[in-house]
């Protein structure tokens, strides 16, 4: 919801005229930051009950109890972390009431395309990078501004009262399976941060191997789209 609503914030900045984005996406930042570390944890501990689910590893209980602590440690989740308090709704609340008092101003117009064409730009640099580098980080923030984009792209659409073309549903589906490479990834790093002497090494073991499987399924289609999306003209 942040990233969406930071996009669209992003979009809205190119319009002469509209105030509040800089306080509201702020907020969003911060927002981002409160329920990261436990959306993180969430989502990692799901990919531990597959694993164990799918090679039926013994002592299953013990590992999965041991891993979510190794999780959690691994992204500083504190026990507040995701609690939906008195200041993440009044962030919230202020984000959707200054999105709200500036509609008027959003009708379509040529800044839009300004915006989407410098998000477009800074997604084509990090996706070339990634594809080069082929590192984890690099990766992320190519994900992170294919996300952008596409939600930039939804906003457009919303705001024209028109569906999304199918190219932008593509890249919904591109930036969905740099997601699911990018949990893997956080895996990955928590498996290496504590194989070393300990008493799962061997299942650890096991589960790297798990990991670099699952990623494989997406890594092929990721980059083909990488490809095909730079050889497009700009």
């Amino acid at each position: 919801m942040t990233k969406r609503m930071r996009a669209a914030w992003m979009l809205a900045d190119s319009v002469d005229g509209v105030e509040g984005g800089e306080a509201a996406r702020e907020d969003l930042r911060q927002l981002a930051k409160h329920f990261g570390g436990a959306r993180d944890g969430d989502v990692l501990s799901e990919l531990v009950g597959r694993f164990l689910d799918e090679r039926k590893s013994s002592n299953a209980s013990g590992f999965r109890q041991w891993m979510e602590a190794c999780v959690h440690e691994h992204f500083q989740v504190d026990a507040n972390a995701g609690y939906v308090d008195l200041w993440s709704e009044k962030a919230v609340a202020r984000a959707i009431e200054s999105w709200s008092s500036q509609r008027e101003h959003l009708e379509m117009k040529p800044g839009f395309m300004r915006g989407i064409g410098r998000t477009e730009e800074k997604f084509r640099r990090r996706a070339k990078k990634a594809l080069k580098t082929d590192l984890d980080d690099d990766w992320h923030r190519c994900r992170r501004w294919a996300k952008y984009l596409y939600f930039e792209y939804l906003t457009l659409a919303e705001l024209a009262d028109e569906e999304v073309s199918k190219p932008i549903k593509r890249l919904r589906v591109f930036a969905s399976e740099l997601g699911k490479r990018n949990d893997l990834a956080n895996l990955k790093s928590v498996i290496q941060a504590e194989r070393k002497g300990s008493e799962f090494s061997a299942t650890l073991k096991e589960m790297k191997s798990w990991v670099a499987e699952c990623d494989a399924a997406y890594e092929k289609s990721t980059k083909d789209f990488i490809v095909r999306k730079l050889s497009e003209k700009s």
